[in-house]
């Protein structure tokens, strides 16, 4: 069996504090916070909205996206700056 001395359970406890703000800052996942766009359309589940106000580029989790007039909260999506950001599985708030 094999133990950890209190050095090495402190350094393990440190690795997993700091772990998900370093996958964020490194192109990971974004959660929360709200898109406005000038344009936003829903098919379904998915919305896509364009020319936004947005500085984030890769996937998103757990965000609204709105045009400030009709909203959508989404699970997961995809933003490529102000260009566009596209939101999957969203529901109308």
């Amino acid at each position: 069996m094999n133990r950890l001395g209190p050095g090495a359970a402190a350094a393990a406890a440190l690795c997993l504090t700091v772990t998900p703000a370093a996958a964020a800052a490194d192109g990971g996942p974004r959660a929360g916070g709200s898109i406005t766009c000038v344009v936003v359309g829903a098919d379904g589940p998915n919305v896509l909205g364009s020319d936004c106000r947005n500085d984030q580029w890769g996937p998103l989790s757990d965000f609204v996206l709105t045009d400030g007039n009709t909203s959508y909260s989404c699970r997961t999506g995809w933003a490529e700056g102000p260009l566009w950001v596209n939101g999957q599985n969203c529901r109308q708030s």
